[in-house]
C-alpha cells in the first residue's frame, strides 16, 4: 500500500495528471470488482473517466491554441 500512495504522491508532485487519474481509476475499478454492488466506487470510476476526458480535451485545446498562435 505504501508504494501505491508514494506513486500517487509522485504523480501529483510532478503534475502528471493523466497518469495520476489512470492510477486512481485502476484502483477504483479494482474496488468495484471486489464489490460490484458498491455504488460509491462505481460513481468514483465514472467521475474519474469524465475527468480524464475533460483533461484530454483541455490538453488538445491547449496544443491547438499553441499552433494557432505561432
Amino acid at each position: 500500500m505504501a508504494s501505491v500512495t508514494g506513486h500517487i504522491q509522485t504523480m501529483f508532485s510532478a503534475k502528471r495528471w493523466a497518469e495520476l487519474l489512470t492510477l486512481l481509476e485502476h484502483a477504483a475499478k479494482s474496488a468495484v470488482k471486489k464489490d460490484p454492488n458498491n455504488a460509491e466506487w462505481t460513481n468514483v470510476v465514472k467521475q474519474l473517466e469524465s475527468t480524464k476526458s475533460q483533461l484530454q480535451y483541455a490538453e488538445n485545446a491547449l496544443a491547438f491554441t499553441f499552433v494557432e498562435v505561432r
